[in-house]
C-alpha cells in the first residue's frame, strides 16, 4: 500500500509493513494524494504541481502546471482531479489525461 511520507510516496507491504519501493523526491513537501485504478496523484509545497506516479511501480508519468500555491486537497471523478489551497484561493481543475489545466473558480 502507498502513503506520503515527507516528499516521497513510499510503498509498503501489507502482510508485514516491510518497504517495497520509493518515488522521485517531489521537491517538496507532499500535502495531499488520490489515487485511482493505476495511478497516484500528489500535490503540495514547493513545486506546487500535481505529479502523477504509476501505482505498479511509482514511476513519475507527468506533471501538471503550477497552481500558484500549496496545494493543501485534492478530489476527484473519472476525468478530472480539483486541487484547492490557501495561497492563492481558489479550485483549480485539471485533465487526468494529461494532467492539462482546464478551469479556475473562486473558493
Amino acid at each position: 500500500f502507498p502513503v506520503t511520507i515527507g516528499n516521497r510516496v513510499e510503498e509498503f507491504r501489507k502482510i508485514d509493513l516491510t518497504f517495497v519501493r520509493a518515488s522521485l523526491s517531489y521537491g517538496g513537501a507532499i500535502r495531499e494524494f488520490v489515487m485511482d485504478g493505476d495511478n497516484i496523484y500528489v500535490g503540495g509545497g514547493g513545486p506546487s504541481t500535481i505529479r502523477q506516479c504509476r501505482k505498479s511501480d511509482l514511476a513519475f508519468v507527468r506533471e501538471s502546471p503550477s497552481y500558484g500555491g500549496t496545494i493543501m486537497c485534492f478530489a476527484q471523478d473519472a476525468n478530472y482531479i480539483y486541487a484547492g489551497g490557501a495561497t492563492n484561493n481558489t479550485i483549480r481543475q485539471y485533465r487526468k489525461s494529461d494532467l492539462a489545466f482546464v478551469r479556475e473558480s473562486s473558493i
